[in-house]
């Protein structure tokens, strides 16, 4: 009673560490900037008394709150799990 089998190897391109925090950091340094170019915008608007649209703004503001908390998770997972120093740097 022996049935065949068979292994399949599947070849997943693994991240490091590194890798996944640098991305992280790379997308909330873009959300910091484009939330920054919103609010210019929104005071440009403002000054000149046009309708302000803030979805754009609060979207940018959203993704900015999340993304800093991907990042103290991640060091979180840095300072406790692998034993590493912490890579914020709470005076930027």
């Amino acid at each position: 009673m022996s049935e065949e089998q068979s292994v399949v190897e599947v070849d997943i391109g693994l991240e490091t560490f590194d890798t996944i925090w640098q991305e992280v950091v790379a997308k909330l340094d873009e959300q910091r900037n484009t939330m920054a170019e919103k609010r210019k915008e929104i005071d440009e608007q403002t000054a000149t008394c046009t309708r302000v649209d803030l979805a754009e703004y609060n979207e940018a503001h959203l993704m900015v709150n999340k993304l800093e908390a991907a990042i103290e998770v991640l060091d979180l997972v840095r300072t406790r799990c692998l034993g590493l120093e912490s890579a914020i740097n709470y005076t930027d």
